[in-house]
């Protein structure tokens, strides 16, 4: 089924092939071709990594937020039942709207903290808290050129703080006519 939905957004421009040189690195080998890039197929959303889900948002009335920090509370009707949620600005306050559904890209991180969250999703949050995860930041640096010729992606095998590079300027849809390459470490 997942292979369908794949070929599905492929077929939708939503997503594509990342051809290019996968290699692999480590103290001991230095740079080597990954040897399982020629077997394994590796998608991105394209043109961007949010391709995917715009595409699936297609009619959907939705509101995106450039903030992370929104306060959110749950709405309920007289009868006490919850009804949706209103959003606001956790900084300015102000009045984001109001919304019959709350998607977060947060696991289970926060939830802890979170009071407003309805504690029927155990379902959910029980399981997902078993999946282990890392926290860990991207950082994405544009250069003119590293030298570092048609290298696509590197895997960094034991490096004490990068667990892995690409140029995201080799993946579909994401060239750039500017002369410089972007680079994202994790």
């Amino acid at each position: 089924a997942f292979v369908r939905a794949v070929d599905g957004w492929c077929d939708a421009g939503l997503a594509a092939v990342w051809e290019g040189e996968h290699c692999t690195w480590s103290q001991e080998a230095g740079v080597a071709r990954d040897p399982k890039a020629a077997a394994a197929k590796r998608y991105v959303g394209s043109p961007g990594m949010n391709a995917i889900s715009k595409g699936l948002l297609e009619g959907v009335t939705a509101a995106r937020y450039r903030t992370r920090a929104v306060a959110r509370r749950r709405r309920s009707s007289k009868q006490g039942a919850a009804i949706g949620w209103t959003l606001e600005h956790g900084k300015t306050g102000e009045h984001l709207g109001e919304f019959d559904f709350l998607i977060c890209s947060d696991k289970t991180a926060a939830a802890r903290f979170r009071n407003d969250l309805d504690r029927t999703l155990k379902g959910f949050v029980e399981p997902a808290s078993g999946v282990p995860s890392a926290p860990s930041l991207a950082l994405m640096v544009a250069t003119t050129s590293t030298n570092l010729g048609a290298l696509s992606s590197l895997l960094l095998d034991g490096h004490p703080h990068f667990s892995w590079i690409s140029r995201d300027d080799s993946k579909p849809g994401r060239g750039r006519d500017d002369g410089n390459e972007c680079w994202v470490a994790h």
